[in-house]
């Protein structure tokens, strides 16, 4: 390819190169939204999750507190059995 002594390029290679230029920003900026939405909701799901693990383990207290401390619950079913302890 023969190089060309200019001090520009011609209009109508920089209206392209701004093309794919624009493009890149935009996409970009958009990856962006896409992250920040993402880690937004992964927070929100992530403290949602928190308080209901909260919620088991205070509910899974009152259990043994009323049933024993050394059971299982099958949780298809309900019904309890004891575990037994290791000596």
């Amino acid at each position: 390819m023969k190089k060309v002594d200019l001090k520009k390029i011609e209009e109508k290679e920089l209206i392209k190169l701004q093309n794919f230029e624009g493009f890149f920003v935009k996409a970009n900026e958009a990856l962006g939204q896409l992250v920040t939405e993402f880690e937004f909701k992964k927070s929100d799901v992530l403290r949602q999750i928190n308080d209901q693990y909260v919620k088991r383990e205070e509910f899974k207290k009152e259990l043994s507190e009323v049933y024993g401390e050394n059971i299982s619950i099958d949780i298809k079913t309900g019904e309890i059995s004891e575990v037994e302890q290791e000596a």
